[in-house]
């Protein structure tokens, strides 16, 4: 009887414990894959690596600590990021806002390929930005960017329109 007791009170610790990491998934475009290309990303604060080694550097803008904003193309925004080659070329950059439902919303302009205002309800910030491309073999061991995937995943996954 104890150990039933203990099973009903344990089962709701148990879905409250899903967070929204839990219940991400990646979108799947079936991109081409090469033996070159990166298979997993991990993002720092300051930096991003591919396969373990430091490939970009992210700038992070978290202006919402007293309620501030920054002004940008698309509105007042509390959180914004840059995502830069090592040689500090721009390739990325975001903003995530939250919408009238409270959930939050993100923009990306690909500067790389000098696209503007990606949206899609899976890329809400740097980090899952970067999960999304790598997922969908848009960069290569070596640091670079396969061109004509990065386009594909524009093309194929913008909610813009």
């Amino acid at each position: 009887m104890k150990t039933l007791w203990l099973l009903v009170l344990s089962f709701p610790l148990f879905f409250s414990a899903q967070t929204e990491e839990d219940l991400y998934t990646e979108l799947k475009l079936n991109l081409p894959k090469t033996k070159n290309t990166a298979k997993e990303v991990r993002v720092e604060p300051d930096e991003i690596y591919l396969d373990k080694k430091i490939c970009f550097i992210l700038n992070l803008n978290d202006v919402d600590n007293e309620g501030e904003k920054k002004q940008t193309e698309y509105g007042l925004v509390p959180y914004f990021y840059e995502i830069k080659s090592l040689k500090g070329e721009l390739l990325f950059f975001g903003v995530a806002k939250k919408d009238e439902a409270g959930n939050w919303k993100g923009i990306v302009d690909f500067n790389i390929i000098g696209k503007k205002a990606y949206r899609n309800p899976k890329v809400t910030g740097a980090t899952r930005l970067m999960e999304n491309l790598v997922a969908n073999n848009v960069f290569n061991k070596d640091c670079s960017v396969n061109l004509d995937n990065l386009k594909q995943f524009y093309e194929k996954s913008n909610q813009t329109r």
